[in-house]
């Protein structure tokens, strides 16, 4: 058999190859990735399954809801240790029973917790009435689902985390209801949809892995066994160390996992009670540390 012209050789080789790029860019979603609302043949949105993957990688968020209150607490991850805050609110009231946070990306975050401002401030003005928490959630849900579907935009890189606490209005009025009155922890993801998340959330973080969820589950099992009986025991300000604790240990946890020097954080933490008073707390690890040392000095001299 005669050999093969060099021409023919070249083209069967870039013909190979051009067959080889193709395979891997239908790999890679490429054929699909003309539009950002086109469904893979898998039934799949790329751009809102990235978008909740950037989600995910954002601070760890932890609450408890109590009989009437609830305790949230999360890590300040700032860029540089000269920074005291980066002006952004993790914990947000929105009215005097919601409140919102948010992990992921701190910007589409921001954007969401004033959209969710806005949407309470519109309501109260044309029905002279606090947003009830059904209408909230399903505003937010249709503002993240709007965006999974809009030209020429993407998902939202945050996830929110909705704290609820009935006043004693709102206790009275829907008395008759089986879950009336109770505080509830909410979540809503990049897709727009509304998951209910009962007494207690550990998110993110990778922090199912750690113990801290055990300790986060006693602490609502315990919360829910002193509403139950006559005089409770668990208190907010209880709460909130035990909570500060168990995000602690589970960072320090964490960074050991990921063979890592572990960080000493600013926690923060915030409450909202059935009469509304909300209150954000700073934690700083590093002031007790610098007393520790100071005082080991002290006592080498």
């Amino acid at each position: 058999m005669p050999p093969l012209p060099r021409r023919l050789l070249l083209a069967l080789l870039i013909l190979s190859n051009c067959i080889s790029l193709c395979e891997a860019s239908d790999r890679m979603d490429g054929r699909y990735s003309f539009s950002l609302t086109t469904f893979d043949p898998t039934g799949k949105l790329g751009q809102v399954e990235r978008a909740t993957a950037a989600a995910a990688l954002g601070a760890p968020i932890v609450a408890v809801a109590l009989s009437d209150s609830i305790v949230m607490a999360c890590p300040q991850v700032l860029q540089s240790p000269l920074i005291v805050d980066d002006g952004t609110s993790r914990f947000t009231k929105i009215t005097k029973e919601i409140v919102v946070a948010h992990t992921g990306l701190s910007a589409d975050g921001r954007v969401l917790v004033a959209a969710a401002q806005r949407m309470a401030v519109e309501h109260e003005y044309t029905f002279d009435e606090t947003i009830p928490i059904e209408l909230f959630l399903e505003g937010l849900s249709l503002l993240f689902q709007e965006y999974t579907m809009k030209p020429a935009a993407r998902p939202f890189g945050a996830t929110l985390v909705v704290a609820h606490v009935p006043s004693l209005e709102t206790k009275m009025r829907c008395l008759l209801e089986e879950s009336a009155g109770r505080p509830q922890l909410y979540r809503i993801d990049p897709s727009g949809s509304v998951e209910s998340l009962g007494n207690h959330v550990v998110l993110n973080g990778n922090l199912g892995r750690t113990n801290v969820l055990i300790r986060v589950k006693q602490m609502a099992q315990k919360a829910d066994s002193s509403s139950s009986s006559s005089s409770p025991t668990t208190s907010m300000e209880d709460t909130r160390e035990m909570l500060v604790d168990a995000l602690k240990s589970g960072l320090v946890e964490q960074s050991t996992r990921n063979r890592q020097e572990p960080s000493d954080y600013t926690l923060l933490t915030a409450s909202l009670s059935s009469k509304g008073h909300f209150k954000v707390q700073r934690h700083e690890p590093t002031v007790d540390a610098a007393k520790n040392e100071t005082g080991e000095s002290k006592q080498q001299r």
